[in-house]
């Protein structure tokens, strides 16, 4: 074993170790940014490339558009192809983004307001809307796909609109193709490339946040039929002022980085150690992801198994993060039909390694953890 390989192998177990923790082999699949619309479409990203703007230089980037029918189709076949001890099939719990920019009123404002749209509206502009929500729906009632929240946007807006309100060109030139994630010169780095839809510069985008927590959760209820009561920040950036608008929503428990990024205004950053199962003084439980399984990021199917390994061996669930661009075709469908090919390898060896294993959805799991 190389040193690298050692290391993480570490880093695995020690993480593992602060905390709550039980006896049974629960896993939990967590799948960040579905709803938001990195890059509108193929021909965007070609144009993007043609106007000088290098989205080729990020593997997140190549492949990561808006979900289509035909993602959540073939992601549905490879979920439902395993069973767990109970019977329950595998089952991903998606973290969506509920509205996107929209562009053309925020062109007509001169840039000086914010306008967004909801995400079945974004569908709808490719014809997909229909499809796509119908799916979800079809997944939440089979048990494979459970919706929680992540935030109205994956979208930094005060700081965006800013940018482009001094006229940034290359900001400006990437709005023009509907791309908002740009790498700005200058550009803070807890900031990165605009995504940390909870990071703020000046006490006064707070109100901007409780807003959008209030807007976007209850667009979540809207389109999905239920209340989300788990949401994990975008870029795991948010503030513990914010997590009141949280509960106000009914949202109780919280995905935590083990040192969670927290803007404090003036642009200054601290940081904040969360262990497994703490709970705050308003009662709001938090959770740290264990495992990764981010194929675009060059994580296999053995280095996602020896993470699992490493938290079944300290009693913790295995709570996995891969993001929706590894199985998202819109741009390639080679990334995709890769993607899937790797979660039904890592399924398999899962259920094989581990006959006990429960599948769960985080709102399943933030019940046990809560209860316990």
């Amino acid at each position: 074993m190389n040193f690298a390989k050692l290391k993480n192998k570490l880093k695995s177990n020690i993480k593992n170790i602060p905390g709550w923790s039980t006896d049974r082999k629960i896993v939990v699949f967590e799948s960040d940014d579905w709803g938001s619309n990195t890059i509108a479409s193929k021909e965007h990203y070609q144009k993007l490339l043609e106007m000088g703007v290098p989205v080729d230089r990020s593997s997140f980037n190549r492949y990561d558009t808006i979900e289509r029918s035909s993602d959540l189709e073939a992601l549905f076949e490879i979920l439902s192809s395993v069973k767990d001890a109970s019977g329950n099939p595998a089952v991903f719990t998606p973290f969506v983004n509920l509205a996107n920019p929209d562009f053309e009123r925020i062109k007509e404002s001169g840039y000086q307001e914010y306008y967004y749209e909801s995400f079945d509206k974004t569908l709808e502009k490719y014809g997909e809307r229909e499809d796509v929500l119908e799916l979800y729906r079809q997944g939440i009632d089979a048990g494979l796909f459970k919706p929680q929240f992540h935030g109205r946007e994956h979208l930094a807006v005060p700081l965006w609109l800013k940018y482009l309100q001094q006229g940034n060109d290359e900001i400006r030139k990437a709005f023009e193709q509907k791309y908002y994630s740009y790498p700005a010169e200058g550009l803070p780095s807890l900031a990165g490339s605009f995504r940390p839809a909870f990071y703020f510069e000046s006490d006064s985008d707070l109100p901007f946040l409780r807003k959008s927590i209030r807007e976007g959760t209850d667009l979540f209820e809207e389109l999905f039929g239920y209340r989300a009561t788990v949401f994990d920040p975008p870029n795991g950036v948010f503030s513990s002022s914010l997590e009141r608008y949280l509960w106000e929503a009914d949202i109780h428990t919280i995905v935590a980085n083990r040192f969670r990024p927290e803007p404090v205004g003036n642009g200054e950053v601290k940081k904040k150690f969360y262990s497994f199962g703490k709970t705050n003084n308003l009662g709001q439980t938090y959770y740290i992801r264990t495992c990764q399984f981010e194929l675009y990021n060059n994580t296999s199917v053995d280095d996602c198994l020896s993470m699992i390994r490493a938290a079944f061996r300290w009693g913790k669930p295995a709570i996995i993060c891969t993001h929706r661009v590894n199985y998202n075709g819109g741009i390639d469908v080679t990334n995709r039909d890769h993607g899937l090919k790797e979660l039904g390898k890592l399924l398999g060896e899962i259920v094989k390694k581990w006959p006990d294993v429960e599948f769960m959805s985080s709102g399943d799991f933030a019940e046990v953890l809560r209860e316990d």
